[in-house]
């Protein structure tokens, strides 16, 4: 149900949703399967952290998005966000 609701979102929810369902349908057993499921996701991740960049949500270089998110992360200034734990559902 994710992926169907991530469509709905006006920046990369296409797209986010094109990628799970790729991945969803991906036979990890096939090499060449895997490989393109593994690329698509690398480029996707690349143009979230691009759109991060452009958002002024993040200024890290780069497409690793663990490495952009503490940076996200202190940028939040509404209190109520910042509270909440990222490790929680």
């Amino acid at each position: 149900w994710a992926a169907r609701s991530a469509q709905a979102l006006p920046v990369l929810g296409k797209d986010a949703a094109d990628l799970a369902a790729m991945l969803a349908g991906t036979s990890w057993s096939d090499w060449e399967q895997s490989r393109q499921a593994a690329q698509a996701a690398e480029e996707f991740c690349a143009r979230v952290a691009a759109e991060l960049r452009a958002q002024g949500l993040s200024s890290v270089p780069g497409d690793w998005l663990w490495a952009l998110g503490p940076d996200v992360q202190m940028r939040i200034s509404d209190p109520e966000i910042i509270r909440l734990n990222v490790m929680e559902d």
